[in-house]
């Protein structure tokens, strides 16, 4: 009887919608972060609990892109689209659904800055629309904690977004 009921309260939720995987998410910032020689950072439940409260008030917005201030990285991904073929009723139909995103995706996204930075001068040398500071955020080499969250959209998009401590990306500092 107790089975039954726990059941049917999970099946009322999205389950994960803004949860993340926590072990895979600092092994891939680990991971762009030896590369530069910055030290490990670690999983902060306090910061994920603010980033899954930050990604509820977007999501209550209408998944719009929007930082609530520094030390934030955020990642958007459009739904997958796939054509149904005709159903019994004669009718096709185009099914949203949401892309099969890992946390290594989303980190290797913004690690992929890393072309546009230089070391050597502090500089960011990206195209325009695009920047440095996802990577340069990654790699500070000050921050040692990380919370990160997710969010499925009503349209099926995703909203990613981890929050960093301390904040990295301070005028005037080097990022490792």
């Amino acid at each position: 009887m107790i089975l039954v009921f726990l059941l049917a309260a999970a099946s009322s939720v999205q389950a994960g919608q803004f949860s993340v995987d926590a072990v895979k998410m600092v092994k891939a910032h680990n991971e762009v972060r030896e590369v530069v020689g910055s030290p490990k950072v670690k999983w902060s439940k306090m910061l994920e609990t603010k980033a899954e409260g930050q990604l509820k008030i977007l999501y209550r917005m209408g998944c719009t892109m929007r930082h609530f201030g520094g030390g934030e990285n955020l990642f958007w991904a459009s739904a997958l689209q796939s054509f149904q073929p005709k159903k019994a009723a004669g009718q096709s139909v185009w099914q949203r659904s949401p892309q099969k995103i890992s946390e290594n995706d989303v980190v290797a996204k913004w690690a992929d800055e890393r072309i546009w930075y230089s070391s050597h001068d502090n500089t960011c040398h990206a195209p325009e629309g695009k920047s440095c500071g996802h990577f340069t955020q990654i790699v500070w080499r000050k921050t040692t904690e990380i919370g990160c969250g997710r969010a499925i959209c009503d349209d099926n998009s995703q909203i990613w977004l981890c929050i960093y401590f301390p904040v990295g990306n301070i005028e005037g500092e080097t990022p490792y």
